[in-house]
Order: C-alpha cells, then structure tokens, then sequence
C-alpha cells in the first residue's frame, strides 16, 4: 500500500508542474485530480492527547506567558525542519510533524 507521504510528495509533485504550464485550465484540473487523489487521506479531528516524552515544555516560550494566561496551557518544544507553524499544528493533531508537509 502507498504511504500517505509518497501520496503527498506526488500530488505536490504535480501541482508544481502545473503551476508552470500556460493557462488556468490545467491547474484546475491537477486541483480537482489532487482533492480527489487526497479525500481518503483524513486529517484528525481532535487534538492529540498521548504527546512523546520528548515534547517537552517549550522554556523560553514558557517565561514569555503573561501572567493572565491559562496554567493548563504549556508551549511544546517542537523540532522542525523550516517551517515551525505547520510543525506545530502536525504536532497537536498527532504528536510529531508528520503531516507538516501535507498540511502546508
């Protein structure tokens, strides 16, 4: 069975190129091809509750919290490859910046 990455990477893969071709045409239609191609593919609906040890608490952010802020809220070390703010969201839906990508 093809992983979602490889199904991800293909359909980016294809957009690129028709990004490059003359028209709008074929854009729409690589776009139509890649939601349906992507439907299957779900993303979570709810935020992990299992994060590994290894997401610590986030210090610096943490002594940035004003003092109004919510105590049960505590900002996740996230090691990232570029850009943080999908790394962050792949790691709230599913605790590792697996679908950073595809989220982007």
């Amino acid at each position: 069975m093809i992983q979602r990455k490889e199904v991800v990477l293909s359909v980016l893969g294809e957009l690129q190129e028709a990004t490059e071709s003359a028209g709008l045409d074929a854009l729409t239609r690589v776009a139509l091809e890649v939601d349906r191609v992507l439907a299957p593919f779900e993303l979570p609906e709810t935020p992990c509750q299992d994060f590994p040890e290894w997401a610590g608490v986030d210090d610096t952010a943490h002594g940035l919290y004003p003092p109004d802020a919510p105590r049960s809220l505590l900002p996740l070390n996230c090691k990232g490859e570029g850009n943080l703010l999908f790394d962050a969201v792949s790691m709230l839906l599913v605790g590792n910046t697996g679908l950073s990508l595809e989220l982007q």
